[in-house]
């Protein structure tokens, strides 16, 4: 028969985690999907080609004899990857008798699902197969130790063809790409080129900015490199920059108490080594540089400043096992749209497009969130507006603003100022970026911004919305901005005023 091109199954990925959960959302195996997903990119196996045998042997478990052993390639003894397992309370020497045309045949019997998949996923590391690239070597090899031997009563080809097919059919990442499994600088070099690709301006700064002079306090990587990686932590400086401190980092007075977005790329640089210089005299220096793995100022560049996988100090004790983001901004300063999706868009990647990292985004913190894992971690870091947005994304799985135009990227500078579409016709930009007298910098973006013109924008009429209170932040499921005398909500694909003079009248008794 044809072997597609899924022929090879070592050292690739081809469906994303989140993907390989999804299928395995009606299964019994259901909550050790992401267990045995990230056991498999560890050991260099495509989980594709378990959840293609997990399908075959036992419909996802849910028939067969699997229902009773709980493992997944449905083998029989002895159980291989015994350290790992044995934390996932591996019955070892448990096995029982197949009935039916197994009877002769014992079987492994595992005492959870975890323990089932990561022992299928080792005996194609440890076994007899451990030598083999090709599917097709597993299913039919010339020494007739195979996977599925026509003497227990298989068929290897239609075994084989069964495979093949469903890995064909469910594939969602291209090998030819991202579909390799990568060390940390191929993996953070990739990230690179995706959010390049993606339209964001990235500035490579890896070995660049200066780090502690004492190699003994040089970072490292977290415990397991990129499989370590079981959080993320989005971070915003949070000082107190004023015009004059800005002035004095870089050289540059840009008239304004914050991290302007119009900052050259040197500037940002100053600040970069200012934050290092900085990082590095913590604890009685030994921080062994800048905190931060990858930065986004309010300009919109990415700067990144450590592999994937680096262990930085900027969370107690959640140091060994994250990454860290961050976001320079001044204390109170709103994001910008253009901050705001290069943000987002690395979420994305690093919770999607990474398949040796188990972070998803179930594990996105903002850094005060962190205090959980250790009471050290009291601080206001990463201000209201961003918290906002990392527990949307945490709550639903997915960017917090729209990635798929360039909305995010089309600004119009000052009240009013609307600038001119190169055939000579008025712009419309969708992104606003107000100087609100008493609060400073405000933006307002799409889908907000269309019906805040709508209604008068500041002065249009004598009931127009006014300028904004805040920055656009969740309520639940609902997207939400205050202005001087409106509330605009987005639901969905729904844009609306929210009704705050009936809570206002019912928060006082005076309505039902």
């Amino acid at each position: 028969m044809a072997v597609a091109q899924t022929s090879t199954f070592r050292r690739v990925v081809r469906i994303t985690r989140a993907k390989f959960i999804r299928l395995l959302a009606g299964s019994p195996a259901a909550s050790a999907a992401g267990a045995v997903y990230d056991y498999a990119v560890a050991r260099g196996i495509d989980p594709l080609l378990i959840i293609a045998i997990f399908r075959h042997e036992s419909s996802f478990g849910t028939a067969g004899w699997a229902t009773k052993t709980r493992s997944w390639g449905n083998t029989r003894p002895p159980s291989f990857g015994a350290a790992e397992i044995g934390a996932y309370q591996q019955d070892s020497g448990r096995y029982t008798k197949a009935p039916g045309p197994y009877e002769q045949r014992s079987l492994c019997a595992y005492a959870n699902w975890t323990a089932g998949g990561l022992s299928t996923v080792a005996r194609l590391v440890e076994h007899v197969y451990r030598d083999r690239d090709r599917i097709e070597q597993i299913f039919i090899h010339p020494t007739g130790q195979v996977w599925a031997p026509a003497g227990d009563a298989n068929n290897p080809d239609g075994y084989l063809n069964a495979v093949i097919t469903y890995m064909n059919l469910q594939q969602d990442v291209d090998e030819a790409t991202e579909g390799q499994i990568m060390n940390p600088q191929e993996r953070t070099d990739a990230m690179i080129a995706a959010l390049r690709a993606a339209g964001c301006e990235v500035i490579d700064v890896r070995g660049k900015l200066p780090v502690n002079p004492h190699p003994a306090n040089r970072y490292g990587l977290v415990r397991g490199g990129l499989g370590g990686v079981t959080k993320v932590v989005q971070h915003w400086t949070g000082d107190s920059f004023n015009r004059a401190t800005v002035r004095q980092v870089t050289g540059t007075d840009y008239g304004v108490d914050r991290i302007s977005e119009a900052m050259s790329v040197d500037d940002e640089l100053d600040m970069l080594r200012w934050y290092a210089n900085y990082h590095i005299s913590k604890d009685g220096g030994s921080w062994g540089g800048i905190a931060y793995g990858t930065l986004f100022f309010p300009s919109g560049r990415v700067y990144v400043a450590w592999n994937i996988g680096t262990l930085t100090y900027h969370a107690f004790s959640v140091n060994g096992y994250s990454y860290a983001l961050c976001c320079p901004n001044a204390n109170g300063q709103a994001l910008t749209p253009r901050q705001l999706a290069a943000m987002n868009r690395t979420w994305l990647y690093l919770f999607e497009e990474t398949p040796e990292i188990p972070a998803a985004w179930a594990d996105l913190l903002g850094h005060a969130e962190a205090k959980r894992f250790d009471a050290q971690n009291q601080t206001s870091c990463p201000g209201p507006e961003i918290l906002r947005h990392v527990q949307r994304a945490r709550s639903t799985g997915k960017p917090t603003v729209s990635l798929a135009s360039n909305a995010a990227g089309a600004i119009a500078d000052g009240l009013g100022k609307t600038p001119t579409a190169p055939d000579g016709e008025a712009a419309n930009p969708s992104a606003l970026r107000l100087d609100v007298p008493g609060l400073g910098e405000r933006w307002i973006i799409e889908p907000i911004l269309s019906t805040w013109r709508e209604a008068g924008g500041v002065f249009g009429n004598p009931n127009a919305p006014g300028y904004p209170r805040s920055g656009m932040y969740a309520e639940g499921d609902t997207m939400v901005q205050w202005f001087e005398r409106a509330r605009i909500e987005v639901k969905g694909e729904t844009v609306s005023f929210g009704l705050v003079g009936l809570e206002a009248a019912q928060a006082a008794g005076k309505a039902a």
